[in-house]
């Protein structure tokens, strides 16, 4: 089976019988996340999409297999 980074450690938790292997970087693919807020929004949706830079959900997002922005 193959999964994200970012959901193999519950797949690995959920069955014992799995094994993570990371792929050797020449064969890794990544993947480019991006928010927008749009025009008219609630506050709440700038509040939200501030929070995703914050040092605390960076830190959530990195423990969860994303990187950095």
């Amino acid at each position: 089976m193959l999964t994200y980074c970012s959901g193999s450690q519950a797949s690995v938790k959920a069955d014992s019988r799995l094994e993570l292997h990371r792929f050797p970087a020449s064969l890794a693919v990544g993947a480019s996340y991006g928010y927008t807020v749009v025009k008219g929004a609630k506050p709440q949706a700038a509040d939200f999409g501030g929070f995703l830079l914050s040092d605390k959900a960076q830190a959530i997002l990195l423990e969860n297999g994303f990187g950095k922005p």
